[in-house]
């Protein structure tokens, strides 16, 4: 990242390792105690602090780096408008889902911080937001920021994916009436769901109404999504 030669860097660092400061991990080195790194990091002002992760990010990212790697550094480089910083962030959420959606969300309200008012892209964050709060068990916060967008102008793109979380998290929560609500709505508002969305929406109708005592509005909404659930892809 410093664009020297190793046998430089070896040199410069040569009395750092003879003062114990830094020693050998496997093939690394690193400092001996966090006390240490600490301490010289909090020494650097903070926007330099600020300037030198970015230019870490884009050392990083240009010789391939994983993206989780990156993204450590533009968490901490980021400045509010940084498009390409929030692209990383965003990427990164990507990667770390499915292992970690608590991780994606820390990452993606970071983004979310970053994005400046009016920015169409605050809504794909907030759609990312939607599914990792959902995958990590977070329900109500999910329904709520879903409620949220719902609630008000917002890219018609992020419509689709937001109703069908939304859909979800009511139907974890047992708010039945809302519920059927919203599955109509979902089904009313867009026709960009795929065979198999609509056909979980149609189920979680069919929950809802037979949770509210609606068995003949459960049976009618289930065999609905049995037919989307069997129909071919083009036929939507």
């Amino acid at each position: 990242m410093s664009s020297q030669r190793a046998l430089d860097l070896v040199e410069d660092l040569a009395p750092a390792v003879q003062s114990r400061l830094l020693g050998e991990d496997g093939n690394s080195l690193t400092f001996r105690h966090q006390l240490v790194h600490d301490t010289i990091y909090a020494d650097i002002p903070r926007s330099g602090r600020i300037a030198m992760h970015r230019d870490a990010a884009r050392v990083l990212a240009d010789a391939g780096a994983p993206i989780a790697q990156v993204a450590a550094h533009v968490l901490r480089g980021a400045v509010p408008g940084d498009a390409q910083a929030i692209g990383w962030l965003r990427a990164a959420a990507r990667d770390a889902l499915p292992r970690a959606p608590d991780v994606a969300i820390d990452i993606l309200k970071r983004a979310e911080d970053l994005v400046r008012v009016g920015n169409p892209d605050a809504d794909l964050i907030i759609a990312e937001l939607v599914e990792a709060l959902l995958r990590a068990g977070r329900v109500a916060e999910c329904a709520a920021r879903a409620e949220a967008v719902l609630s008000r102008p917002h890219l018609a793109d992020v419509d689709p994916t937001v109703r069908l979380f939304l859909v979800e998290a009511l139907s974890l929560q047992n708010r039945a009436l809302e519920l059927i609500a919203e599955a109509e709505a979902a089904l009313t508002a867009t026709s960009a769901f795929s065979n198999a969305d609509r056909a979980l929406i149609l189920a979680q109708a069919s929950y809802g109404r037979t949770f509210s005592g609606d068995l003949t509005g459960g049976e009618k909404s289930a065999r609905a999504a049995l037919r989307w659930r069997s129909a071919p892809a083009t036929s939507e």
